[in-house]
């Protein structure tokens, strides 16, 4: 992105990218992923390709930056450990449910399968919409509220994946109820790393 002399982002070049992801956006959730190009992001945000070529040298970048602004995650930080846990898997409820989440794990997914291009995408936006709560258990086995040997990735996979598999495979939510449920279970037995 393009910067003043003294180092700030020229809210102009801030404008137009915004602009360019909203109509990325946009042209991703109405007409799906093949339509996320430089030359038509451009004709629909009225920016000339050379500006395009500036904030995105390539179509891989533009479908980086349009697929994590759709599916930005939910924060995970939190005061306290259960609190933050339970507030984190419902944004990520309602965001899978009401929100482009879905459609954009569901898309990369499949492209994934066939394409190395879209699954190195896929790594790097799965690890981006991991982070927040990742982040919030290795804090939380750090100052020992969960064993320091708390297996993180199978932690994220005990609490992240109902909220997927009810939201993609049935359409639907999980209730209050059951999302309390299970970050109840997780904490009475929180996995350890094997040994």
């Amino acid at each position: 992105m393009t910067a003043t002399a003294d180092g700030r982002i020229d809210p102009r070049a801030a404008r137009t990218r915004d602009r360019a992801l909203t109509a990325a956006r946009a042209l991703l959730l109405e007409e799906g992923i093949d339509a996320v190009t430089l030359q038509r992001v451009a004709a629909e945000a009225a920016v000339g390709r050379r500006t395009m070529y500036r904030h995105w040298p390539d179509r891989r970048s533009l479908l980086h930056d349009t697929l994590a602004s759709a599916s930005a995650p939910p924060e995970a930080d939190h005061a306290d450990l259960r609190g933050g846990v339970l507030a984190h898997l419902e944004a990520l409820d309602a965001a899978v449910s009401h929100g482009p989440l879905a459609y954009v794990v569901s898309a990369l997914h499949e492209r994934s399968v066939h394409d190395p291009e879209f699954d190195a995408l896929r790594s790097e936006l799965v690890a981006a919409g991991c982070a927040p709560l990742r982040h919030l258990l290795r804090r939380c086995a750090r100052d020992g509220e969960l064993p320091t040997d708390l297996d993180v990735d199978l932690a994220a996979a005990m609490l992240e994946g109902p909220v997927f598999h009810r939201a993609i495979l049935h359409r639907s939510r999980l209730t209050r109820r059951q999302r309390v449920h299970v970050v109840d279970a997780f904490l009475a037995s929180p996995p350890r790393r094997a040994r």
